[in-house]
């Protein structure tokens, strides 16, 4: 998860004098590692991804652009910022490497204040550029709650009408019924009676069909004003079988042929908070639930039927609400990177990485937390924290 730890920062250099020097001049400001080659720092980056490597382009084996060309093929190691350790200074190759991804170069002999200033800039404008798009992304995503809730609230008056107007027709329905039968007498002929009664079947079905609709809608309306809700600068109580339920409803219908949502809520004490909050914070966890297991399907699992499980347990001022799915998993890396904003291990354009970030923020925002369990290709465990 988030803290407020030390960067990370990968040192690749053939020379072990450069690392000793580098090492030593980090120190304190950074939490460093380092690898004698391309081989051994693209193992390391597998092992724990930094937030930056500084990498020496002329080594034996393979050179540092090859190893910049690995990292930015990877979609893990893509966006980790490079500068380059040079003792060259052809414009040539700073134009290559500059087009190939890399941030910066730092050249030798080192200058201490050029090199701590250079890692600094780099440092300060990926987090800046994620803080950035956080913001934007976090606007967006209001502005779009808002502008659901107000479709929602323009729709359910006329959805009201429909299923109002579908009641009182069934009432109708079965009074005229009721006058036919009296018209025709108790001493109708069968055949005659059984006539009217399937004349009047497919009336009732019609009426049962629009009242099913208009119910379902109505449902659905529901369960998007809980989830969008302003819910502006107080807090309230909040029941978290309904704010799981609401959600679930919400998410569940985009995975019925991969995914099957089960749901062990139980009797929980009520949350003081911002259900809006903690809806999205729930559907964001559903939603990887439900993604990881449809990557494993289509990878060589197609037969297997996803589950995903929700359970809610508490404690004297705890309570736990548990997402267990049978999906792809999680190495440890994954782990160690799941709650930073725009880490994603998706195509490029196909996720944006705050899922996990938002649903963390939202979260501690409650002065809860969020622990991961997983076991690759086999099961993820999502526990949500959260004070009674």
């Amino acid at each position: 998860m988030l803290s407020n730890t030390l960067p990370k920062i990968l040192i690749v250099d053939d020379e072990r004098r450069n690392l000793k020097i580098l090492t030593n001049l980090l120190r304190g400001d950074a939490e460093v590692s380092a690898a004698k080659d391309g081989e051994q720092a693209l193992e390391r980056v597998k092992n724990q991804l930094p937030d930056l490597i500084l990498l020496d382009i002329v080594m034996p084996d393979m050179d540092g652009f090859e190893v910049l060309r690995q990292l930015k093929q990877d979609e893990t190691t893509a966006r980790i910022p490079v500068i380059f350790i040079t003792g060259l200074s052809s414009p040539d190759e700073e134009k290559r490497g500059l087009t190939m991804g890399a941030q910066d170069y730092i050249y030798k002999p080192f200058c201490p204040e050029v090199v701590k200033s250079r890692i600094a800039t780099q440092l300060k404008i990926a987090r800046q550029t994620k803080q950035l798009q956080q913001a934007m992304l976090k606007e967006k995503m209001s502005a779009l709650g808002t502008l659901t809730a107000g479709i929602a609230h323009e729709i359910n008056n006329p959805i009201n009408f429909a299923h109002v107007g579908a009641s009182n027709l069934e009432v109708d329905l079965r009074h005229f019924k009721e006058f036919i039968f009296d018209l025709a007498g108790e001493d109708a002929a069968p055949e005659i009676l059984e006539s009217f009664t399937l004349k009047f079947e497919p009336l009732q079905s019609h009426v049962d069909t629009i009242k099913d609709g208009t119910t379902r809608v109505k449902s659905i309306l529901k369960d998007l004003w809980t989830i969008t809700q302003n819910d502006g600068i107080e807090k309230m109580s909040v029941d978290l079988g309904h704010c799981i339920q609401s959600t679930l409803n919400m998410i569940s219908t985009n995975f019925l042929d991969s995914v099957t949502f089960s749901a062990d809520i139980g009797k929980v004490p009520l949350v003081y908070g911002y259900p809006a909050k903690l809806s999205q914070a729930f559907m964001n966890a559903l939603v990887n639930a439900a993604e990881s297991i449809e990557r494993k399907q289509k990878r060589n699992h197609p037969d297997q039927h996803g589950k995903v499980v929700i359970s809610c347990s508490h404690v004297p001022g705890k309570i736990f609400i548990c997402i267990e799915d049978n999906g792809d998993g999680m190495d440890e890396v994954v782990q160690q990177k799941i709650f930073e904003p725009f880490y994603t291990t998706k195509k490029v354009g196909h996720g944006t990485g705050l899922g996990m970030s938002i649903a963390l923020a939202n979260v501690q925002e409650h002065e809860g937390d969020i622990e991961v369990e997983s076991i690759l290709g086999e099961k993820t465990v999502i526990t949500i924290i959260l004070p009674a």
